[in-house]
């Protein structure tokens, strides 16, 4: 999973002075010292089996953190690949953070940006307003104009108290969501799949 992270990645963690506690993931191959250098992973995308680890760190980094994910996602903006955004967005639905919710926010009116990557930032969206709902990508892209349960696979026990933040969500976040994905769900110059995946807000 190494398409979605580039070297040009911009880091903002080289001065945070944030903790160096150590943090293992399975094995001492995958174990992740301190911010800096699950920064440094995700920033190079190598070594490869040190990415998600990388990116599970970075929710113990505070705003710094946040920050570093908030430019990731904007570099998905290319990514096409569904099970790479589906592993990276796994990791991103422990954020409640208001530059996260920005930047997934600008992937989705992005017209630039490839289908599967704006429908993974609009299923993070609507997990903000609703959590605790799985969005996957098939039901997302088929909308809410289907004969079965649209939008949604399932419900899991996430609660927000127990998400990550640097800093906290917009007051009216749930509003803002949801002008910005009536919006699209209603453009003719956005791709059908964007449109359905924006439409589940009125699920």
């Amino acid at each position: 999973m190494t398409r979605y992270v580039h070297a040009g990645l911009s880091l903002l963690l080289c001065c945070a002075g944030i903790s160096s506690r150590s943090y293992a993931q399975g094995n001492s191959q995958t174990t992740i010292q301190n911010c800096d250098v699950a920064a440094r992973f995700v920033r190079n995308g190598v070594p490869s089996h040190k990415q998600l680890p990388a990116l599970e760190y970075l929710a113990r980094c505070g705003e710094a953190g946040a920050r570093v994910l908030a430019e990731t996602i904007l570099q998905t903006r290319s990514e096409d690949d569904v099970g790479a955004l589906n592993a990276f967005y796994q990791r991103v639905q422990v954020w409640r953070d208001s530059s996260v919710m920005e930047a997934a926010s600008h992937v989705a009116r992005d017209p630039t940006a490839v289908v599967p990557s704006r429908i993974f930032a609009i299923g993070y969206l609507l997990w903000l307003v609703n959590p605790g709902y799985q969005y996957p990508y098939g039901k997302l892209a088929e909308g809410i104009a289907v004969p079965h349960l649209p939008c949604v696979a399932g419900y899991t026990s996430e609660h927000p108290s127990t998400a990550s933040a640097g800093s906290p969500l917009p007051q009216n976040y749930a509003a803002r969501i949801g002008t910005t994905l009536h919006q699209l769900s209603i453009d003719p110059t956005s791709p059908r799949p964007v449109r359905n995946a924006a439409s589940c807000i009125d699920f």
